[in-house]
């Protein structure tokens, strides 16, 4: 039996000026079959953006990180931990053997070069 919730809202705003932007939504996903639970919510008034998400760590500790944007002071965030309640979750968390011995190559894979800065094909009958 797979078990999958996810939670989904999005409010919409009249704005009272032509100009101003407002928005708000959240979501939550609980999946206790693939260690998946997370959240987020996040809400727009103008040029301020508050909002939040959570997400399971690997030792069991639940990270929630708080954010604010606002023009003056930029992005600003606060991560704070807490224990989830009861017993954390085991086993189902362990990462793949190949992630824990990483790939390292000795030679570049590619290299970037000035043509890669030129433009594009242009298309006389578009406006610019």
């Amino acid at each position: 039996v797979i078990l999958i919730l996810v939670a989904f809202e999005v409010r919409r705003c009249f704005c009272t000026t032509f100009n101003e932007v407002m928005y708000s939504f959240r979501y939550g996903v609980e999946a206790p079959h693939l260690g998946l639970l997370t959240h987020h919510y996040e809400e727009r008034k103008g040029d301020l953006v508050r909002g939040s998400y959570s997400l399971l760590e690997q030792d069991g500790r639940i990270r929630i990180v708080e954010y604010k944007v606002d023009g003056k002071r930029g992005f600003r965030a606060f991560v704070t931990y807490r224990k989830p309640p009861g017993q954390p979750p085991r086993g189902h968390l362990s990462f793949p053997h190949y992630y824990k011995h990483p790939l390292h190559l000795a030679q570049p894979v590619g290299f970037i070069t000035s043509d890669i800065l030129r433009g594009r094909k242009t298309y006389p009958n578009l406006p610019v």
